[in-house]
């Protein structure tokens, strides 16, 4: 990682456990506690790559075994051009 934020330019990271959401081809997963460092201004937040290909690899074993999920959530989904505002 750089010593600077690509997003902001800030400079003064933290290293926290956050949310990560995984999507692929429309499906999507939510891991808990994932390790990052996260820039102390704007939030982007920065991973280490073997911790993306374990969530990509985790997100390949729920698809072939769908008894390994702990827990499911239905989402709504619009379309913000349907809304009426």
């Amino acid at each position: 990682m750089n010593n600077k934020c690509v997003f902001c330019g800030n400079i003064h990271f933290s290293k926290k456990k956050v949310q990560y959401l995984y999507r692929n081809n429309g499906d999507f997963i939510i891991i808990n506690d994932v390790p990052a460092v996260v820039c102390d201004y704007c939030g982007e937040q920065y991973f280490e790559g073997r911790d993306i290909e374990n969530i990509e690899n985790l997100y390949q074993e729920f698809k072939i075994d769908k008894n390994k999920i702990i827990r499911k959530l239905e989402i709504p989904v619009e379309e913000y051009s349907a809304l009426a505002y």
